[in-house]
């Protein structure tokens, strides 16, 4: 039995697979649906580069044991890499960077509205967040500028704050979207992240303060890329706790 089992066990949470779809192709998804109570909102979760597995569950089962409905699209739809429980370390990262190659962003996003409006529309909520890490934060960050419908966005260090080209796939960069979002956001960094140097750090938060759009920012220090995954190289556990403990907070103030 896999750890969020049996947290899902022990919090009277339900996990199903549900399908749901995008322009016209079907979208495996993940509900994970507090039994005790009525759940109080809805986030909607974009998993690490690997796709749905063992942590994206476990993520996903700790807020509905926070009460809360978690839905997770698989945004790979079905053809991500093919054992996504596989931790790799960093000299053996190509298969994953081939899959991030492979996806259509744009898409990716339209998969996190779609969830948000089956949480709407099918789960009895009326407030829904967009929750990601790595490229499943780079969706969440599309998604809360894309849509009107998500109220609040938790990026754990998104991976593509600008795209390497612009493409029908990568058709514009996160960064020159802000001015698009509607709902307050949490970026979450480490201090070690090269994706995150200060001085991008910097010009996002300049940039959410010209747009007025309430922003929150936590750094951790020690912390790289991915801290709050399983990666071998990266997971700092200390950092993931505080993080997950602010990410929560922050989702309880706006839902």
């Amino acid at each position: 039995m896999a750890e969020w089992e049996q947290r899902a066990a022990d919090a009277a949470v339900t996990v199903a697979t549900i399908s749901l779809e995008v322009g016209g192709e079907a979208v495996p998804t993940v509900v994970c649906r507090p039994d005790r109570t009525p759940p109080r909102a809805a986030v909607v979760l974009a998993t690490e580069a690997q796709g749905v597995n063992n942590f994206i569950k476990g993520v996903g089962v700790e807020l509905a044991a926070h009460g809360y409905v978690a839905v997770i699209p698989d945004y790979y739809h079905g053809a991500g890499p093919p054992d996504p429980e596989i931790l790799v370390d960093i000299a053996h990262m190509g298969p994953l960077l081939d899959a991030i190659a492979s996806l259509d962003f744009r898409r990716g996003a339209e998969d996190m509205l779609v969830g948000v409006a089956h949480a709407r529309e099918h789960e009895q909520v009326s407030r829904v967040a967009v929750w990601g890490y790595c490229t499943g934060g780079t969706l969440s960050w599309l998604a809360a500028a894309l849509g009107r419908e998500v109220d609040a966005a938790v990026l754990f260090y998104p991976s593509q704050p600008t795209f390497h080209e612009l493409s029908a796939t990568q058709p514009q960069n996160p960064i020159d979207m802000i001015w698009q979002i509607r709902c307050p956001v949490l970026l979450l960094v480490g201090d070690e992240d090269m994706v995150w140097p200060p001085e991008l750090l910097t010009e996002v938060t300049q940039r959410f303060a010209t747009w007025e759009i309430p922003l929150e920012t936590a750094v951790y220090a020690g912390a790289g890329h991915t801290f709050a995954g399983h990666f071998e190289d990266w997971h700092r556990p200390d950092a993931a706790a505080q993080a997950m403990e602010r990410a929560l907070a922050f989702v309880d103030r706006h839902l």
